[in-house]
């Protein structure tokens, strides 16, 4: 019993440091944000700092770098006790760094690292065979408070470490430190992302079916190119070394002048184009989403650090924003918000083989109780790239 208790104490303690660390994370990075977007010139600028500079603090003061689910996956698979509260908490700040600059990445990659840093600093506590458990609880109260959804970061953080599988063992610590991250992120600061509800509920029949699966086929395709795109920087890195951050760097400099939307998080783009205040044509849609996966892939693979979860779900939103108005313009009558929420859903499923969690962010983040559209789309998608995923490390 006390060890249970003990244990208890120790993930609440990680949920209300994950659901603080949300919070002081947002304001550095709004903060830097301010200050690097006098002009068009400090935004050029400034985001070719966003890989040189990350890459030079990460390399020579030993801390984590690159995607923050990559890092937690092969730490969980490798040596859990290895991981270290340092490395992580520098990642952290990192990632701040990286976003606030101008760098393409989310909060949840830094919110993971942060989460299972805090956890792993309660080690002496814990039994050494549950180091794993503790991870992905501290991991599952980071996602939960930078992306304001519990369901989603508690299975987030166990089929991560998998392609066709869960870390099932760990989902009792998960659930009260995702919990109390959610609930103390809520009483800081409120959402970034504003949804707004579907005007009609269409009923499940053979058009909608039809439709799902379009949009599975198209996330698919999405994913693909995320991933061929990946692993290309990636081999690249390995033969331009040094010189693998300034070239990724200019060129993402050039991507947020021209492109100014896909800069940093990208949440008034997000909102942009949920409210329809985003007036953009099908093809622009699709190219912002295309444009926000190649920023994200030069930042996370040129140098600098952070989260592919939020980057994902922006691209998929502009995706279905694009599939819906090419819909319209064909004669079909649709529901825009649907299809949003179901093509945010299925990329997230495709690219990081999370179905469970792509349906939990449907249903918590865009608010949709009818999940038979984002099941159908996200399994499609997941079948079509069981083979690929943008993390790497997992088994």
């Amino acid at each position: 019993m006390r060890r249970v208790l003990v244990t208890g104490f120790i993930l609440v303690l990680v949920g209300v440091a994950c659901g603080v660390g949300m919070y002081v994370f947002f304001r550095v990075v709004e903060a830097l944000e301010a200050l690097t977007s006098t002009s068009t010139l400090s935004v050029a600028v400034f985001a070719f700092l966003s890989t040189v500079i990350p890459y030079i603090v990460s390399k020579y003061m030993g801390v984590y770098s690159g995607g923050g689910s990559e890092v937690l996956v092969q730490s969980v698979h490798g040596d859990p006790e290895r991981f270290n509260t340092g490395r992580a908490l520098g990642y952290y700040a990192v990632s701040a760094l990286t976003i606030g600059l101008g760098g393409s990445a989310g909060p949840e990659g830094p919110m993971i690292m942060y989460g299972a840093g805090v956890a792993r600093a309660f080690k002496r506590f814990i039994n050494s065979r549950d180091a794993k458990r503790l991870l992905l609880a501290g991991a599952a109260a980071g996602i939960s408070a930078g992306f304001k959804a519990p369901m989603t970061g508690i299975f987030y953080a166990l089929e991560i470490p998998y392609k066709r599988g869960v870390e099932a063992d760990a989902f009792t610590w998960a659930i009260p430190s995702a919990v109390v991250a959610y609930v103390t992120s809520q009483l800081l600061i409120e959402p970034h992302i504003r949804v707004y509800p579907p005007r009609y509920t269409l009923a499940v029949d053979a058009g909608l079916i039809l439709v799902s699966v379009a949009i599975g086929l198209a996330s698919a395709g999405l994913a693909l190119f995320i991933v061929a795109v990946m692993s290309g920087l990636e081999r690249v890195r390995a033969r331009l070394g040094l010189l693998m951050p300034v070239a990724s760097g200019s060129l993402l400099a050039l991507l947020v002048v021209l492109f100014p939307w896909v800069r940093g998080l990208g949440y008034t783009a997000v909102n942009g184009v949920l409210a329809g205040a985003l007036r953009l044509g099908a093809a622009q849609l699709i190219a912002l989403a295309i444009v926000k996966a190649l920023a994200t892939a030069l930042t996370i693979r040129g140098g600098g650090s952070g989260g592919v979860f939020l980057p994902t779900v922006f691209a998929g939103i502009a995706l279905g924003a694009g599939i819906a108005e090419l819909a319209g313009a064909m004669g079909f009558s649709v529901c825009r918000e649907l299809v949003i929420s179901t093509a945010a859903s299925s990329l997230l499923a495709a690219t990081s083989k999370t179905l469970l969690t792509s349906i939990a962010l449907g249903i918590e983040a865009f608010g949709y109780t009818n999940p038979i559209p984002m099941l159908l789309a996200s399994t499609t998608a997941y079948m079509l790239t069981i083979k690929w995923s943008i993390i790497k490390g997992q088994k």
